[in-house]
């Protein structure tokens, strides 16, 4: 899938995607994103913020950034900070292209971005990601991953078409291989649910 259609996508998408996605949101990613922006601190980017489901979980006192591709997604994402009452800095900004200073955030979290964007793309985004973060931050990286259970990797062979066809996401994305290959520290590569979602922590 090519960037544009991944927009596209994803400004079709937005119309639907807090329905398609809450039951994940509710019984899934709560608990964990709770975890996740607990290691947060200082400036941070939330990369690929998609409707905004990360803005209750972001650090107080945090100056944040928010960027996406999609305007549907930016949308959502400016009405749920304002209903919160969260200040963010929502921009349309392409995380392989940003027009951020070097060495400027803290922190960088990309929630599920690297299922969604293609393989030829991550070594750019990484580059870009590695440019933009400060020497000593870090970087978080959740995604999911195909199970190593039979039954597990099978059911969810089953449901990729699905997934990729709505949210242009897929299971076998190489993200590992691209940090290894651009030569980030690696601070802590573990599962967070079961088999199948995956954070790294990694550094400059």
């Amino acid at each position: 899938m090519t960037h544009n259609k991944i927009k596209n996508k994803y400004n079709l998408t937005s119309k639907l995607y807090n329905i398609l996605d809450y039951p994940f949101e509710t019984l899934r990613y709560k608990k964990i994103s709770g975890k996740i922006w607990k290691l947060g601190n200082g400036r941070i980017l939330d990369a690929g913020m998609g409707t905004g489901r990360n803005i209750p979980f972001y650090p107080k006192n945090s100056d944040i950034y928010g960027i996406d591709i999609s305007n549907g997604m930016l949308d959502k994402s400016r009405k749920r900070a304002e209903k919160l009452k969260r200040n963010v800095h929502v921009q349309k900004m392409d995380i392989a292209s940003t027009n951020f200073p070097d060495n400027y955030f803290d922190t960088i979290v990309a929630t599920f971005l690297f299922c969604v964007m293609p393989d030829k793309l991550q070594p750019k985004a990484l580059k870009e990601i590695k440019r933009i973060c400060k020497s000593n931050g870090r970087i978080i990286m959740l995604g999911y991953e195909y199970s190593e259970k039979p039954f597990r990797r099978l059911f969810m062979k089953l449901l990729s078409p699905y997934v990729e066809f709505v949210y242009g996401a897929r299971f076998d994305r190489k993200r590992i291989e691209y940090v290894k290959k651009e030569n980030f520290k690696i601070l802590e590569n573990l599962y967070v649910h079961q088999d199948i979602m995956r954070m790294i922590v990694i550094q400059p």
